[in-house]
């Protein structure tokens, strides 16, 4: 008596099925890897990433500690080839050699004779002479604090400044301004900061340094500084008009391609003007929260 095989296949319903489930999952997934992977390697997006960590941590720092914190700036000039306002409101295209914009971010705290019973002594440390009636200044978080660390550099390229787009012979041309140009540090929610030369810190010449800078009218070309300062509250504290929100953007100054325009009814590029690779950032002063706007 033969027997019949109790093995059986798959029908073509549910070969399809199985097919059909699979592709699924790969428009599912596929995306998601590619998405994982641009932002990994993409310089702006890496940048905004640690940017947003270490605002964030500043705020939760000043909550924590009940200090007011800052995320202090260093300004770099460059000579960049860009879309870029001029000092005097002016738009200018092409290389311009005294474009300011921002390249590393710090956390600091304030300290004070209102909040630090030792405030005189880490004067006297830091070589400030008494000539120098400073009340309160900014110092750097011990890193041991930090998860992240308190300094950080963006990436080659990258920098900070004020963006937005204007419209410029009938099109929305992005541009960028420095940071201390048109007024940007209240619309981009800075404030100016004291900061110690903390690099003379325990120095015998330290007293002789602050004194030459004074006798030469430097002293605030050293130490005064661009930052976002938060308040034991958690709100952003600003210098200037209030806003609600404030904002800005990381740009990739070494990636540029020409900008698409419309011309005699058609899209073409212009040699003049350039795009670059950008993240922008909304920051709101009551909640001091920062946010990722596109």
């Amino acid at each position: 008596m033969q027997r019949r095989s109790r093995n059986k296949g798959l029908t073509l319903t549910e070969l399809l099925v199985v097919l059909a489930i699979v592709g699924l999952l790969g428009l599912i997934t596929v995306p998601s890897f590619v998405r994982f992977y641009l932002d990994s390697t993409d310089r702006v997006r890496l940048s905004a990433k640690d940017l947003m960590q270490i605002i964030q941590t500043a705020r939760m720092y000043a909550i924590t500690y009940r200090v007011n914190t800052a995320v202090v700036y260093s300004l770099e000039t460059s000579s960049v080839e860009t879309n870029v306002v001029s000092p005097t409101g002016v738009l200018d295209l092409g290389i311009k050699s005294n474009f300011n914009a921002i390249k590393t971010a710090a956390v600091m705290y304030e300290i004070s004779s209102k909040n630090n019973e030792l405030f005189y002594g880490i004067k006297k440390r830091l070589g400030i002479p008494e000539s120098i009636q400073w009340e309160s200044f900014f110092v750097p978080v011990e890193p041991t604090r930090l998860e992240i660390g308190s300094s950080h550099e963006f990436h080659s390229g990258i920098m900070m400044c004020r963006y937005e787009e204007v419209d410029f012979s009938g099109k929305l041309v992005p541009m960028l301004y420095g940071v201390s140009e048109v007024n940007s540090s209240n619309i981009m929610g800075l404030s100016l900061i004291r900061v110690p030369l903390l690099y003379l810190e325990g120095k015998t010449h330290a007293e002789e340094k602050y004194e030459d800078l004074i006798s030469r009218d430097e002293l605030d070309n050293y130490t005064l500084w661009y930052a976002h300062v938060f308040a034991p509250s958690g709100r952003l504290l600003v210098n200037g008009p209030v806003r609600e929100r404030y904002t800005f953007a990381l740009v990739d100054v070494s990636y540029k391609e020409p900008l698409l325009v419309q011309m005699n009814g058609s899209y073409g590029e212009d040699p003049h003007l350039v795009s670059h690779k950008k993240v922008i950032f909304e920051l709101y002063r009551s909640t001091g929260v920062v946010k990722v706007l596109r």
